[in-house]
């Protein structure tokens, strides 16, 4: 891996950025991190790049083989603000701006004269300088000079070289700024162009900004509706379930008044009621069975008043109505004596009137008008099933009362 940095330009955003030298894929795309907050550690880190954590964006190389990073920045640094950059435009920058040193010989400085020429600005070598080098050139074939001679000599050296080097430097501001006028200064324009592309930046956000907002209030306005519309169903829906509601009310009030119009009796039962003295309910002895049965075979109206009476025994079930008619006309005592069908040396049940008219009692029932016979005589077989039991469990609570 290369330990080496380069200085890219990218071409998306126009920045340019000291970056290490393999994340450049091919020549024309260089990878990027994802995470801006992570730029700098990975710069200096020198992450390898990787297809999670990395882009690659379109670059160029301006210039490559920058052994350490600072010098790769100070180099990115200048490239921001020079169109036409290149790396030996800004090496020769600081070879001449370095100071000569007090050591160095002035011999091999060149002298240029300056003449102070409006239209031919010209510098040229002096020929003080060609007398010198011919005179050199002399003395070297076994020529020395005196030592007061050497003197002198050495320090007009140094007077040439002072004035050399105060020429050059003069000579080179005056080529910059004849270069800065001949290209119509290139500083100036690259200072406009990056406050153009600021403001294009600045202008980009306050847009993207402005449609996030927007975007934002139409997501709540959307919220919003549909909140609105989930009230709605909801309201539509109870509204029709309070008059599916009131539909059933209605119905059986229309069966309330009809059951009372077709039975009279039972609002006048408190001044018509059923005389039951002869066999009080509920019934525990044969004497009191036979009585009853002898009212309601012989009397048509006392059977119809005693199945209205006994109509109005209500029960969620079928089981629960037969069961409390069945306990209001007879004690567990008598019905263990009985049988539906007379099994077991048993009475049989179903030839008496008054199983007739427990029938009759819960078909007047509107709810369970359409029920079937045998259920309401299962329900029967099991009550007189169970009876004694419930006689013998009656018996053993009174004894321990006793």
């Amino acid at each position: 891996m290369d330990s080496n940095f380069l200085v890219a330009h990218f071409y998306d955003d126009e920045s340019v950025e000291a970056v290490p030298s393999f994340w450049f894929k091919g020549k024309k795309l260089c990878a990027w991190p994802k995470n801006k907050a992570l730029v700098g550690k990975c710069i200096i880190s020198k992450h390898k790049p990787n297809d999670k954590e990395f882009k690659y964006l379109s670059a160029r190389i301006l210039y490559n083989n920058i052994e350490t990073l600072e010098r790769a920045r100070k180099i990115a640094d200048i490239a921001k603000y020079k169109s036409d950059f290149s790396l030996t435009d800004d090496e020769t920058v600081k070879e001449v701006q370095r100071p000569s040193s007090r050591s160095s010989s002035t011999n091999s400085m060149p002298l240029f004269d300056y003449f102070d020429n409006e239209n031919d600005d010209v510098y040229s070598p002096s020929p003080s300088l060609k007398n010198n080098k011919k005179s050199d050139s002399k003395r070297n074939l076994g020529w020395s000079p005196s030592p007061k001679k050497m003197k002198i000599k050495t320090q007009q050296q140094s007077v040439i070289g002072q004035s050399s080097s105060a020429k050059q430097k003069l000579t080179f501001n005056e080529e910059l700024l004849n270069n800065d006028q001949l290209l119509g200064s290139p500083l100036k324009k690259t200072t406009y162009s990056s406050q153009k592309r600021s403001n294009e930046l600045q202008n980009l956000r306050h847009n993207s900004a402005s449609t996030l907002s927007t975007s934002l209030e139409l997501n709540k306005d959307t919220e919003c509706l549909n909140q609105i519309l989930r009230n709605l169903t909801f309201l539509k829906y109870e509204i029709k379930q309070v008059l599916s509601n009131q539909v059933i009310i209605m119905q059986r009030l229309e069966t309330t008044e009809n059951i009372l119009e077709q039975n009279p009796v039972r609002l006048d039962r408190q001044q018509n009621g059923i005389d039951l003295s002869n066999c009080p309910l509920p019934i525990n002895n044969i004497i009191d069975l036979t009585t009853l049965e002898d009212k309601i075979s012989g009397d048509q109206d006392f059977k119809n008043q005693l199945v209205a009476e006994l109509s109005f025994i209500g029960g969620k079930n079928v089981k629960l109505v037969v069961k409390r008619i069945m306990s209001k006309l007879f004690s567990d005592s008598l019905l263990s004596n009985y049988s539906y069908t007379g099994k077991k040396g048993k009475d049989k049940f179903s030839i008496l009137s008054v199983c007739s008219v427990v029938f009759d009692a819960v078909k007047k029932q509107q709810k369970f008008k359409n029920i079937q016979l045998n259920e309401i005589e299962e329900v029967i077989k099991y009550i007189l099933a169970q009876a004694p039991f419930n006689f013998k469990r009656l018996e053993a609570k009174q004894n321990k009362t006793m």
